[in-house]
């Protein structure tokens, strides 16, 4: 991830960061490199995340292996995001009619300077 960054490219980081400290520690490497970094706060209705996971664990095509016990315990677990990390942040309803429309419009907006 650094040599990506230091070279300039757009990187996407596919995580929880469920851990104020994991969310600093890759904020804290962006700002290293120079890159904007704008955090995705992804919600959906607690009723649609659990069918999605029952949905998914039916057809066992998923490699993940989350569950609604993962699900809970991802709940108990997470840090909620301070004032200060809500100033990059966009929160992105996927139990929308049409969150990666609303994802992708969000972005494009976000007008972020380096080491935001």
């Amino acid at each position: 991830v650094r040599d990506a960054l230091a070279g300039g490219l757009t990187v996407i980081c596919d995580a929880t960061f469920l851990e104020r400290e994991r969310r600093a520690t890759f904020r804290a490497l962006a700002d290293e490199c120079g890159a904007p970094t704008l955090l995705l706060d992804c919600t959906a209705p607690d009723a649609e995340l659990r069918r999605r996971l029952r949905a998914r664990h039916a057809v066992r095509v998923d490699a993940s292996d989350a569950d609604e016990a993962v699900l809970d315990w991802q709940r108990q677990q997470a840090e909620p995001l301070r004032p200060e990390e809500r100033i990059a942040t966009l929160t992105i309803d996927t139990g929308a009619a049409d969150p990666l429309t609303d994802a992708l419009s969000q972005i494009a907006a976000a007008r972020l300077p380096a080491g935001s």
